[in-house]
């Protein structure tokens, strides 16, 4: 059914705008995996779970934001949060048609599973299976309620006024506002591809992560959520309230205590991953 192919890179086009993808496939795969980034990331970070998904001939589907990568859109700016789920779901189409009759999972990290509880929340789609990894439901620093006003009336007046977050951080904490990102930015902000935030991009981040839980029961899917009860930067109270609302009889969690945000490049959590989705990799659409 499938010709022999492992990995390729290409571009769909939505409303004009170019969306670029990564796909690993196998020759004959089970099931397929789309996977949505987190925030300051591309696709190409991903290369590792891809290989991983090459070994037990699971599909992936990887595609850059828009904003992000080498996908089109103002860099790191979204007017309304509802462009990612008309995004991610040109690409489920696109999928669909490309690799009918495989079970679908939907895979997000930070933003992107965010991304993907909104899909949901939004959208009739119905995958096999959802995979959360540390979901951006809230974000882990406190912001002062005059802060967040500020930011949002602003965002209203002038939409594309970047927010540099992470040196805006310093200035956080000359006022005492206890933000704190953790050591692993230094080292993500080298990467070319990382851009400036803008508040509208910012606001819509906040309102989408009070919307999701708040529609928690609209959620009736299986679903694995990993998240790290120490999380620096989203709020692992919030993460844990979500799963135990969600009115699926197919959940589960992964829980560390390692103050990591990142789990998806982790061999360990992979495997945990690939545990989970074994058993209903036979399901088929």
């Amino acid at each position: 059914m499938y010709k022999k192919l492992l990995f390729q890179t290409n571009y769909i086009k939505f409303q004009q705008l170019p969306l670029f993808y990564r796909v690993w496939m196998p020759d004959k795969p089970k099931g397929l995996i789309l996977l949505i980034h987190g925030a300051g990331e591309h696709s190409g970070h991903y290369s590792l779970m891809g290989m991983e998904c090459l070994k037990r001939n699971i599909a992936l589907i990887a595609p850059d934001l828009r904003g992000f990568g080498h996908s089109g859109g103002h860099r790191c700016h979204v007017h309304k949060f509802q462009e990612y789920l008309q995004d991610l779901h040109q690409f489920l189409i696109h999928a669909r048609r490309q690799y009918s009759g495989l079970p679908v999972f939907l895979c997000g990290y930070s933003l992107g599973g965010l991304i993907v509880i909104r899909y949901i929340q939004h959208f009739f789609y119905e995958p096999t299976g959802v995979i959360l990894c540390s979901p951006a439901i809230g974000i882990r620093y406190k912001i002062p309620y005059l802060l967040k006003r500020f930011a949002e009336l602003t965002s209203i007046l002038v939409p594309r006024l970047c927010l540099e977050a992470f040196e805006s951080n310093k200035t956080l904490d000359k006022f005492r506002f206890q933000s704190r990102f953790p050591d692993w930015t230094a080292e993500m902000m080298k990467d070319p591809m990382i851009f400036k935030y803008t508040l509208r991009w910012f606001t819509e981040l906040l309102r989408n992560g009070t919307k999701a839980l708040k529609e928690a029961s609209k959620f009736h899917f299986p679903a694995l959520c990993l998240f790290d009860l120490d999380d620096p930067v989203v709020d692992s109270e919030k993460i844990q309230k979500f799963h135990e609302t969600i009115s699926s009889s197919d959940k589960a969690n992964i829980v560390f205590s390692q103050g990591n945000h990142q789990y998806l490049n982790h061999h360990r959590a992979l495997e945990q991953i690939f545990q989970w989705l074994s058993p209903r990799l036979c399901k088929k659409r």
